[in-house]
């Protein structure tokens, strides 16, 4: 307090403590002691200190190939700061062999996979406030992997048969089909 009123931020004017340009070093119990010849009381005041929370994360969006690593940061600012959360797809990220908490602001995935990619939040929290950030993990070139395959069939002649064939990978596959080695024409229906 004796600093405060040194360098002319806090000063006492008719029983009223005026303390101007509030820092967060000036959070605490203040008491204002009152007497006379009959006695005293005390008053407890106690100040807080705070400044809105914010989070970002870092980078915002990260492409990031299979087998690979990504590193999310969420720079925050603010306080009091009592938590910071990590989500994946809205659920709560749980730490493992290659997803691990460097810090409660830094998250290392390792050796991606295909389910690491998706929607990555912080959030920062206090008893009075809450901030939030996102960050997406895209993933990189991915080979193709057939999701459907067809049921080999033997068919009288007459009817029609469709054969499926769908596949996921990044880039986008191309289906391209054979019959006795030789590539049947694209057709668009």
């Amino acid at each position: 307090m004796q600093h405060m009123i040194a360098n002319g931020r806090a000063k006492i004017k008719d029983g009223t403590l005026i303390i101007s340009a509030i820092t967060r070093s000036d959070d605490g119990i203040f008491y204002c002691t009152v007497t006379n010849s009959e006695g005293s009381e005390t008053l407890e005041v106690k100040l807080s200190v705070s400044s809105p929370l914010s989070a970002i994360v870092q980078p915002r969006v990260q492409t990031v190939n299979l087998g690979q690593t990504a590193d999310l940061i969420c720079s925050t600012s603010g306080f009091p700061k009592q938590q910071v959360l990590w989500f994946k797809d809205g659920k709560t990220l749980r730490s493992g062999a290659r997803v691990r908490h460097l810090s409660t602001e830094h998250i290392r995935i390792t050796s991606i996979v295909k389910e690491d990619k998706g929607m990555y939040q912080c959030i920062i929290k206090n008893d009075l406030e809450s901030s939030q950030c996102s960050a997406e993990l895209r993933l990189g070139e991915v080979a193709p992997q057939l999701l459907y395959k067809f049921i080999e069939q033997t068919m009288q002649p007459g009817p029609s048969v469709s054969l499926k064939c769908s596949a996921s990978g990044n880039p986008t596959p191309k289906i391209a089909w054979h019959l006795d080695g030789f590539p049947l024409p694209n057709v668009n229906i």
